[in-house]
């Protein structure tokens, strides 16, 4: 992987970009990524819906080499299930200067107001691989609006929706100062997009 994603134009509003549709659970993808590998989980605790059963912090947890957690909030609860190395910030973790062979981004994007900035200190951070994951914006089509009520299912810390090609431009300046390649994938029915960075 040593190119930017491929993308071409049709007319100055249409873009056209590599997607693959991946089968497997986005999860599966994540395990296979960080087995054996130093990863930093960055929106490890869920908060405020942490459930041990469906955390995927603790569903990786078994097969790193190393798992570090970030998230401003949950953290205590987490620790209560697995001890590793935690952190309420990316400026707390880019100050240790750890090194990373996975950052694990997931649905974390979406809740942040500023996320050139979330996107400017991971790539601070020194990585093999940053997997961000986010949901795709086609599956916002269940939102009605009645004439005077627009009702939208998402979740309401939620300040975007991604499609691939905003995820890929949110990512493309931050790949080409460091030289990146990536790949862009569909997971779990198309209502994930995400985006695998490699240096």
């Amino acid at each position: 992987m040593n190119k930017i994603c491929e993308i071409s134009a049709g007319d100055f509003f249409t873009q056209k970009l590599m997607v693959k549709n991946i089968a497997e659970h986005s999860w599966e993808y994540c395990i296979k990524l960080s087995r054996n590998q130093k990863v930093l989980h960055v929106g490890c605790s869920d908060y405020p819906l942490f459930n041990p059963a469906t955390n995927m912090h603790l569903h990786i947890s078994y097969c790193v080499r190393e798992l570090h957690g970030c998230d401003p909030n949950g953290i205590e609860e987490l620790k209560k299930y697995y001890n590793g190395a935690y952190y309420r910030s990316l400026e707390e973790v880019i100050k240790t200067k750890q090194e990373y062979d996975v950052i694990l981004a997931t649905n974390i994007i979406e809740h942040v107001q500023n996320p050139g900035n979330m996107l400017k200190q991971l790539f601070e951070i020194k990585f093999e691989k940053l997997f961000i994951l986010v949901p795709n914006y086609s599956i916002s089509n269940q939102a009605k609006y009645d004439g005077e009520i627009f009702t939208e299912k998402i979740h309401p810390d939620h300040y975007a929706w991604y499609s691939p090609y905003t995820l890929f431009n949110l990512c493309k300046e931050p790949m080409q100062q460091i030289g990146a390649g990536c790949e862009m994938n569909f997971f779990d029915a198309q209502n994930m997009i995400s985006i695998l960075i490699t240096k």
